[in-house]
């Protein structure tokens, strides 16, 4: 009876170091800087492969953090924490949880956020509240482009086109 039992803890901790190895996706680096004169901090994480789709998240107004998860990933990083000192970003929580890996986001105040999935590169986009949506989502391009080219002294942000009605 003992050996039974020992044999099914055994075995249920090998199936979760299995699922653990069956994990497709590896968090193997984490980057922030800021761009566009300050207007906005661009986090950058690189993964083995890229997402299938933009993770779900949520934010927290106290303490102000943003929450994103990465399902079927684990974290390669060799450390659960990366402090930042760029604009109001102080740092990335990067927590695993069985397949899921959750990125906490600990802000010094609120701010918007859009995410952009480049390659096997996530990106998120961090700016002020007073920013809409496809501000933030230019200034996801905008980093794109300044890591390719050397842009010119001012940018001008791409023209949007009209959408027909059917």
């Amino acid at each position: 009876m003992k050996f039974a039992h020992l044999a099914g803890w055994v075995f249920s901790g090998l199936m979760s170091v299995a699922s653990l190895a069956y994990a497709q996706n590896s968090v193997t680096a984490l980057s922030a800087g800021g761009i566009g004169n300050g207007a906005a901090i661009i986090i950058k994480v690189e993964l083995t492969e890229p997402l299938t789709h933009l993770p779900a998240g949520f934010t927290t107004n106290t303490p102000p953090r943003i929450v994103l998860d990465l399902p079927d990933t684990v974290n390669r990083l060799g450390k659960s924490t990366q402090d930042f000192t760029e604009g109001d970003l102080r740092s990335v929580n990067i927590v695993q949880a069985g397949e899921r890996t959750r990125l906490v986001i600990n802000l010094d105040r609120m701010l918007a956020y859009n995410t952009r999935i480049d390659g096997s590169s996530l990106s998120i986009a961090l700016q002020d509240n007073a920013v809409d949506t496809d501000a933030g989502i230019g200034l996801l391009r905008l980093a794109e482009l300044k890591q390719d080219t050397q842009l010119p002294a001012k940018a001008e942000p791409e023209a949007r086109k009209p959408v027909e009605p059917e």
